[in-house]
């Protein structure tokens, strides 16, 4: 999780870790504090269009990157935690179904509990 006030000194080498990350099971938050202007943190997002590195010539294998501008959300922590935590689960899911990892079948003793 990353808490910052929206500046970004190297654009580029940020894309290009990102990119380089994005085949690992990595999740990025960034919460956005403040009122400065957050358009570079919705472009790593990837949300409206998948991170481009011209350094290593790709795309980004996922989108693993999840930003929150913690201001529209900073009167309901309940909504705060929905958007922040909201992608986690389907790049979990992805992540597995791309590389084929099935989970664990439960146990008897597991089933009887519930």
């Amino acid at each position: 999780m990353i808490i910052t006030d929206g500046i970004i000194n190297d654009m580029e080498r940020t894309i290009d870790e990102i990119v380089r990350g994005s085949n690992n099971p990595l999740a990025i938050i960034i919460i956005g504090v403040g009122d400065a202007d957050f358009s570079m943190m919705d472009k790593l997002d990837g949300d409206n269009e998948a991170l481009f590195s011209r350094k290593l010539g790709k795309y980004a294998a996922a989108d693993i990157v999840q930003f929150v501008p913690f201001n529209d959300f900073k009167h309901n922590p309940t909504l705060l935690a929905k958007e922040t935590l909201q992608e986690l689960p389907g790049q979990l899911v992805n992540y597995m179904r791309k590389r084929q990892i099935s989970p664990l079948p439960r146990s008897e003793a597991q089933r009887v509990q519930l």
